[in-house]
C-alpha cells in the first residue's frame, strides 16, 4: 500500500509561525509533524510514501530528501498552484495505481497505528473518526452499528484527517480543485464509505495555541 501526506497548505492560521517555514516542519514532541507520520508508516510496513507540497516546498523536499533517513521512499507532487485535498489526491492518482491508498493530514500529531486500518477496503473509502475536539463540537460523520459512516445523525464524531481510498472514488471528477470531504459525502450517500472510532490520543495542530498545547502535554516546548 501507498500512502499520501497532504502538505500543501498555506498555514495562514499558525502564523508567524509559517512565515518562513511550511506548517508540516513545525516541531512537536521533539520532531517534526511530518517526521512523526513517516516514522509511523515505516513501522506498519507502509514505505511508499508521496508527499503533496506548495507553500515552501522546496524546504519540505531538503528536510526529508529521498526518505531513506526514515527508511521509506518518498515522492513528491509540487503543486504550481493549490489545488485543495481533493485535487492534490487526484493529481498523484498517476502515481498509485489502481489499489487503494492511504491519506493522512500532515497537520495532526495522534498514537493512532496505521496497522489497525482494514486489511482490505469495503467501498470506496474509510475514515478513521475521533471524539469531536472543543472548536467542532458539532462533528463531522456518523458511524452505525456495522461500520457505515453517516451524515444524518444527532450523534457525529470528527474526522481525524486519516482513510484509506480506492482510486474509483474519483471517477468522474470534473473539477481539478476541491475538497477531498465532497467526495466523502458522495460515498456515503452511496453506502460506500465505512469507518472506525479512535479512542486514543489525537491533536489538530492547526494554530500557535494548538501547537503549543499539544508540547505542553508532552512535557517538551516546540
Amino acid at each position: 500500500m501507498k500512502a499520501v501526506i497532504l502538505s500543501a497548505g498555506l498555514g495562514t492560521r499558525m502564523q508567524p509561525l509559517t512565515n518562513d517555514l511550511p506548517k508540516p516542519l513545525l516541531q512537536v514532541a521533539g520532531k517534526c509533524l511530518i517526521e512523526h507520520h513517516l516514522l509511523k508508516l515505516a513501522s506498519a510496513g507502509i514505505t511508499d510514501i508521496i508527499i503533496n507540497t506548495h507553500y515552501l516546498s522546496e524546504k519540505i523536499i531538503d528536510k526529508l530528501g529521498d526518505g531513506r533517513d526514515y527508511h521509506v521512499n518518498i515522492t513528491y507532487s509540487v503543486e504550481d498552484k493549490l489545488l485543495n485535498t481533493g485535487g492534490g489526491l487526484l493529481n498523484v492518482l498517476p502515481m498509485i495505481g489502481e489499489t487503494p491508498f492511504l491519506v493522512i493530514a500532515s497537520d495532526i500529531y495522534t498514537s493512532f497505528e496505521f496497522r489497525s486500518l482494514p486489511d482490505s477496503l469495503k467501498g470506496l473509502a474509510h475514515l478513521v473518526l475521533v471524539d469531536n475536539p472543543p472548536y467542532h463540537i458539532k462533528g463531522d460523520y456518523s458511524l452505525n452499528k456495522v461500520g457505515l459512516i453517516g451524515l444524518d445523525s444527532d450523534k457525529k464524531f470528527n474526522f481525524a484527517g486519516i482513510a484509506l481510498v480506492h482510486p474509483h472514488l474519483f471517477l468522474h471528477c470534473k473539477e481539478s480543485v476541491f475538497p477531498i470531504s465532497a467526495l466523502f459525502s458522495k460515498a456515503i450517500k452511496q453506502q460506500a464509505c465505512t469507518g472506525q472510532y479512535f479512542q486514543g490520543a489525537w491533536y489538530n495542530v492547526g494554530t500557535p495555541d494548538q501547537l503549543n498545547e499539544v508540547n505542553r502535554l508532552n512535557h517538551l516546548s516546540p
